[in-house]
């Protein structure tokens, strides 16, 4: 999933997700990864694709989220900003 706020300061979404496809592609070549890009950037399109692969029985082992992100030292979280 990628999410670039035009508040905050501009990603090269495009080099980063060509960055992961390239270190991937040997593991898709070979059948053990499936990429699948995010349409959207809210919080609520990432539930509808967790759900939606959930239900289809996929299921998601890793995500990536391409964006900015921060950790508030008083609350002891982190945070990203779709």
């Amino acid at each position: 999933m990628a999410c670039s706020p035009t508040n905050l300061a501009e990603l090269d979404v495009d080099q980063e997700k060509r960055r992961i496809e390239e270190a991937l592609a040997p593991l898709q070549r070979d059948g053990l990864v499936t990429l699948q890009w995010l349409e959207g950037s809210t919080w609520r399109d990432l539930q509808r694709a967790l759900s939606a692969a959930e239900h289809a029985g996929a299921g998601c082992h890793i995500f990536h989220f391409i964006g900015h992100g921060d950790f508030d030292e008083l609350a002891d979280e982190g945070r990203i900003a779709f």
